[in-house]
């Protein structure tokens, strides 16, 4: 499907500490997310995405790094903290599939199972606890990112500029933009051009349209 006209493909968008995305999705014992993120290392405490009625209710999907510095990973009505090895500094993909956790294809962890129908959405850049968003840390960035319902797919978020240059993310499967619902304005990551070449000149990215390479 591709973008609507005006729209401007980014590597990623990412979170000053104020800004997240409200997805819209209420989560399930058969919901999936798959994200494509970065900048968030497990020696940062914060909700990386989630939602739950409250810290004790029996429909919580959240992955999360801890103040214990690790990942953790919460499902139905429990939680499971990963081992430390787990470290990501650079660009990871977290799978949360259901009850099962997968980071970059590799099954890393696997929650007790249960039927529960969730009350709130599923925020991005923080978790959703009854109706309220968690704090936000500034530098996550997301890439990309899939949700899943009964393996049936209900968001494809692509971060973005709409056409009024609005940082945020379009959703393929619904042909929706969802803007930061929080405060102040999303940092744009890179622009993608399919074909193009970028540069970055004083700190600006800039696209060259011809270039010429000289074989010897």
């Amino acid at each position: 499907m591709g973008l609507p006209s005006g729209y401007v493909k980014l590597e990623y968008i990412e979170t000053s500490g104020t800004q997240f995305i409200d997805t819209g999705f209420k989560p399930n014992q058969n919901t999936r997310v798959v994200a494509k993120i970065g900048g968030a290392p497990r020696t940062k405490e914060q909700m990386v995405f989630g939602s739950r009625t409250s810290t004790s209710a029996a429909d919580r999907f959240i992955f999360l790094a801890t103040s214990r510095q690790q990942y953790r990973t919460d499902f139905y009505n429990n939680n499971i903290d990963l081992d430390t090895s787990f470290d990501f500094t650079d660009v990871f993909t977290v799978d949360k599939n259901k009850n099962k956790t997968y980071f970059n294809g590799t099954l890393v962890a696997t929650n007790t199972s249960g039927t529960f129908t969730g009350k709130y959405s599923i925020y991005l850049f923080a978790c959703n606890t009854g109706g309220s968003h968690s704090t936000i840390k500034s530098g996550t960035r997301f890439y990309s990112c899939q949700i899943y319902d009964n393996d049936v797919i209900a968001r494809n978020f692509i971060p973005c500029k709409n056409s009024s240059g609005i940082v945020g993310m379009w959703d393929e499967v619904n042909s929706k933009f969802y803007q930061n619902a929080g405060s102040g304005a999303f940092v744009s990551g890179p622009e993608i051009h399919e074909g193009g070449i970028f540069v970055k000149v004083n700190g600006v990215w800039k696209q060259i349209d011809n270039v010429t390479v000289n074989v010897r």
